[in-house]
């Protein structure tokens, strides 16, 4: 059996929700992220409107990082 990879929490820790689907989105743009009553969303489509959102709240003086 092979070893583990050591993954330490540091790494992780720097890996964001927002890093996920940027990666995701560049790998597989055009597979379903989301679906709903109404309509379904590829990871492109998502990332763009996720990107949408965050650009909305830096304008209102939201700040990365900050809660």
């Amino acid at each position: 059996m092979p070893a583990s990879p050591d993954v330490s929490l540091n790494m992780v820790d720097r890996v964001s929700v927002g890093d996920i689907l940027t990666r995701t989105s560049d790998i597989f743009p055009n597979n379903v992220a989301m679906v709903d009553s109404n309509r379904t969303l590829t990871y492109r489509a998502f990332e763009d409107q996720a990107n949408q959102a965050a650009n909305a709240l830096l304008s209102l003086g939201l700040k990365p990082g900050k809660r």
